[in-house]
């Protein structure tokens, strides 16, 4: 009896990992969070994201947007991408992406600059994609910046917007409107916005974190003269 029950639990155990091992991870897109799903990068969290389109370009569900995580840069920096494809042709002449969502840190700290990465390439003297962000308060009224970022013929590889926030907010909302337009009929495409943020230790936190490396100095320096 013993034997048959190791060798059912054996063929369970066999089965289970072949499920497993069939099993693919799909990757995670903008529907996904409009449909409530949240994300989560070290300490912040990123919720309540809603989004719509609207126009005639060749992006029409929010499933075909892929957002994956910022690893931290030198500079600090980290956050979420969206990373999407838009060709506009004549006569498609207008196209627009509205994106908002909520970001918060998990802990004391507060977010000190947001910066803003458009990544495109843009075909044609007369096209151009421009982008208005509000930065406002959780409340989702009260602005605390405003800043917009246009990329034309005449600077078609994109840009990057940075705006301060003063390190006195835990929790932000943030609104953009991406517009894509051909104008006279030139192509017009676009690729990825980075989404990106530099946060700091609430003032006491900080503090104490100086004094604890200052502390395990202090030992260092001890247990080294006391060996001495």
């Amino acid at each position: 009896m013993k034997t048959i029950l190791r060798r059912v639990g054996f063929a369970a155990l066999v089965a289970g990992a072949l499920c497993v091992s069939t099993t693919t991870t799909r990757a995670l897109t903008l529907q996904d969070l409009v449909d409530g799903q949240n994300i989560t990068n070290l300490n912040l969290a990123f919720h309540n994201f809603d989004a719509y389109i609207t126009g005639n370009g060749a992006l029409t569900n929010l499933s075909d947007v892929t957002v994956t995580l910022i690893n931290p840069s030198p500079a600090g920096f980290y956050g979420i991408n969206f990373n999407y494809n838009v060709f506009l042709d004549a006569p498609s002449l207008d196209y627009d992406l509205h994106l908002t969502y909520h970001v918060n840190t998990l802990d004391t700290s507060t977010f000190a600059s947001n910066a803003c990465t458009l990544l495109y390439t843009t075909v044609g003297a007369a096209a151009y994609v421009h982008m208005a962000e509000f930065i406002k308060q959780s409340d989702e009224t009260t602005l605390i910046k405003s800043e917009s970022l246009t990329i034309n013929a005449a600077n078609p590889l994109g840009g990057t917007g940075a705006w301060d926030l003063g390190s006195i907010y835990d929790s932000i909302f943030i609104d953009k409107d991406i517009q894509f337009n051909t104008l006279a009929g030139d192509r017009v495409g676009g690729s990825e916005i980075e989404q990106t943020f530099f946060v700091v230790p609430e003032p006491t936190s900080a503090a104490l974190l100086l004094l604890l490396g200052g502390g395990l100095v202090s030992v260092r320096r001890f247990r080294r003269w006391n060996q001495n």
